[in-house]
């Protein structure tokens, strides 16, 4: 373990890391909310009885959304309310990745280098700068993890109960942290094999099926959606395993750098100190590595989509728990000190945000300022295609879906005019309107259409529309928002002197 002076200097580095991390993660919380985070602004806009509804209709469980209301009631609801959990998740994430590296790989260097990683990563600013529940399971991960090592050296009965309910509320949180903590079970069950600890593994085991027992109904409705998802989520080859993360350069880089500068430069001293935590290490291999085999074939076996970055928050965040302790298995210092500003440069040129302010590619505020802007009749109708892919099972406007579909206007973003109607179009080809959408535009009226995308996409929406208007009208593509572009339909004026 490192000198007293060295764990002085250990403990300030990560404090200046951590600012770091809180404010690279200040800077973007004023942006606007884009769709999925503007899901948890109306999920807690209603009342208490029907959030847990709510929730499941975006395929999530209650327990996050609970939480948030409560902060909201407390705190208001803006951007900087939604998101400020998250932000403290994040940052307690960093501290904590870079304190455990640190504690099981015995060098402050290597706890820094990973608490580094983690303060730039985009992903992981993205997530801990995100009204939603990702970063509070990653964290969740983090101590599912800590506390599995903690079994692994002695299967006690306090370790039993933290790792249950710790794994239950990880879950809970997100259900693909699920995961994770399937990841986490062999090493669980060779410790109790070693400890014989047969009898306190199977009542961890039953535990955790009981508290998660209320996830059924989620899991049907999840499985039963699963086509959904197929249309963006796909497996690619097998190498997309080591590709969907930055395994290659901070997972298995370093490792191959590690063991052949050991090989060289042998030092009995540190080998023996390194054999110590070989198990960790391998651990935290296998943590990271097998969430994304297991979400892989799930895809490929079209069993159930999961090969997507942010249903691996768990394998996300220890990764970086591999790559700090890839630095702490270099036994001579010098090279670990070289290896750990390789590692740490390497991020500056490929996963640094592409802008460290506007992160969000639809700004949903700014489109609902411009249509508060606008002079439009008082019997005006405005159409949103929120792009959600449950839009593309819309029947009518008047029950739940379409109120889930009309999100972006009903959540922390609401128009201070009020519209003859709001109609969500569907997923896909939103502007071939549907039989009961055009009975509700029978007469000639003025129409605004909201439609994510660029101008491409807003280009055949207009096309689209064009056709499927039954009464004669003009068709206008207005300089709309970042990822937001705006349609103004208006009847022909032979339409408007009837």
């Amino acid at each position: 373990m490192d000198s007293p002076l060295t764990a002085r200097l250990f403990w300030r580095s990560l404090l200046l890391i951590a600012l770091l991390g809180l404010g690279l993660r200040m800077l973007p919380l004023a942006e606007s909310l884009w769709l999925d985070e503007l899901h948890t602004s109306w999920v807690i806009s209603g009342d208490w009885e029907g959030l847990a509804k709510r929730a499941r209709q975006g395929n999530n469980s209650p327990l996050y959304f609970w939480g948030m209301k409560l902060v909201v009631a407390c705190f208001g609801d803006d951007e900087w309310t939604l998101r400020m959990p998250s932000v403290i998740c994040g940052c307690a994430a960093l501290c904590g990745i870079g304190v455990l590296v640190r504690r099981w790989s015995g060098s402050g260097l290597a706890g820094c280098v990973a608490a580094l990683l983690v303060a730039l990563d985009r992903d992981m600013i993205f997530y801990a700068t995100e009204a939603r529940p990702y970063a509070a399971a990653q964290l969740g991960c983090i101590g599912v993890f800590a506390v599995t090592m903690r079994l692994w050296r002695d299967f006690d009965w306090r370790d039993v109960w933290i790792w249950t309910a710790l794994a239950a509320l990880t879950i809970h949180l997100h259900i693909t942290a699920g995961l994770f903590v399937a990841a986490c079970l062999p090493p669980l069950t060779l410790a109790a094999w070693g400890h014989g600890a047969w009898k306190r593994l199977a009542l961890m085991l039953i535990t955790l099926m009981v508290l998660l027992a209320p996830l059924s109904l989620q899991l049907q409705v999840i499985y039963a959606r699963r086509p959904n998802w197929s249309i963006f989520i796909h497996s690619g080859t097998p190498l997309q395993i080591i590709e969907i993360l930055p395994i290659i350069p901070f997972g298995l880089v370093p490792l191959a750098i590690a063991l052949a500068a050991n090989a060289l430069l042998k030092d009995r001293e540190a080998s023996e100190r390194r054999s110590a935590w070989t198990a960790i290490y391998i651990w935290a291999i296998v943590a990271t590595l097998t969430p994304i085999g297991i979400a892989w074939i799930g895809t490929y076996l079209e069993f159930t989509p999961l090969f997507l970055r942010r249903y691996l928050i768990g394998s996300q965040a220890l990764l970086f728990v591999w790559a700090g302790l890839n630095i702490g298995r270099i036994d001579r210092l010098w090279v670990r000190a070289i290896g750990a500003v390789a590692m740490s440069a390497s991020i500056f040129f490929f996963h640094l945000p592409d802008h460290w302010t506007h992160q969000r590619r639809q700004d949903w505020r700014g489109a609902v300022a411009m249509l508060d802007k606008m002079e439009l009749p008082a019997n005006t109708t405005l159409m949103i295609s929120s792009r959600l892919i449950e839009a593309k099972d819309l029947t009518a406007n008047d029950d739940g879906l379409a109120d889930y579909c009309r999100l972006p206007v009903t959540a922390i973003y609401r128009p201070e005019r009020e519209f003859r109607q709001v109609i969500p179009l569907r997923y896909g080809a939103s502007g071939d309107l549907m039989p009961w959408q055009l009975k509700l535009i029978a007469e000639p009226q003025t129409i605004v259409v909201l439609e994510p995308g660029g101008r491409d996409t807003v280009q055949v929406t207009a096309a689209e529309l064009s056709k499927s208007i039954p009464w004669a009208s003009t068709l206008r593509i207005l300089d709309g928002n970042r990822g937001l572009q705006m349609i103004l339909v208006e009847p022909a004026k032979d339409q408007r002197d009837k």
